[in-house]
């Protein structure tokens, strides 16, 4: 069984900075190594993540992400346990505003557009949506 998280936090980088960049390349190369799979996206001046694996991995990622300066406000939007990864084969993906807004998703589905109160079910049916990756059950 794999383990998984969503959260949402406050960010604390400027958009498309190198600082940005460096997130992204490192979490995918760590999550590569650790055999963490997951969705990352900005927008609003907010990152939503899902990341999927071992609960021990899990645990140290989470605590990774809560001490990071990059990081305020972390709120956990949902964890559990799943039988089938829901980003096989994704390291990592990243998205923004820019690339895939939550906030068209939202509106072309006639709900509240706003990410910061958006529900978990909403928020990974976006990241689901915009990667092709369909929905799974979790248990």
């Amino acid at each position: 069984m794999l383990s998984y998280w969503l959260y949402i936090s406050t960010v604390g980088i400027h958009p498309n900075s190198a600082e940005e960049a460096l997130i992204f390349r490192i979490a995918k190369e760590r999550n590569r190594d650790l055999g963490v799979t997951g969705y990352l996206h900005r927008e609003n001046g907010y990152f939503v993540q899902y990341i999927e694996g071992s609960e021990d991995v899990l645990e140290k990622i989470k605590n990774m992400i809560r001490a990071d300066w990059r990081h305020s406000n972390v709120r956990d939007l949902e964890t559990g346990v799943t039988l089938t990864r829901r980003f096989d084969g994704w390291d990592m993906v990243f998205s923004n505003e820019e690339t895939n807004a939550f906030r068209d998703w939202q509106s072309s589905r006639g709900s509240i557009p706003d990410i910061s109160s958006a529900p978990a079910a909403d928020i990974l049916g976006f990241m689901l949506d915009t990667t092709g990756c369909g929905r799974l059950e979790t248990i």
